[in-house]
């Protein structure tokens, strides 16, 4: 709502806030709707492009440490898997 105030833009803060005072509240319900679809999908693309980043760059032990930190590490088991992680220093 803030940048809808600097800048002069209508936008759904304004309409929500709006909204709220006039209790038009199927236009809240449609707006914390909206918010809510777009918040999820704006989580979901982050974690596909994270995933495709990931594999990407190589990132073959990440695999291997997040298996490892859940105790599901090939040939390891539970507290080995997480003293796995631990490496000495150099």
């Amino acid at each position: 709502m803030i940048t809808e105030t600097v800048f002069a833009w209508p936008g759904i803060g304004l309409l929500v806030v709006e909204s709220i005072q006039r209790r038009d509240y199927p236009v809240v319900q449609a707006c914390v709707l909206f918010i809510s679809i777009a918040y999820v999908l704006v989580n979901t693309l982050t974690d596909l492009v994270y995933a495709q980043v990931d594999r990407a760059y190589g990132s073959a032990n990440s695999h291997e440490r997040a298996a490892a930190v859940c105790g599901h590490a090939v040939g390891l088991g539970g507290a080995g898997a997480r003293r796995a992680l631990v490496r000495p220093a150099p």
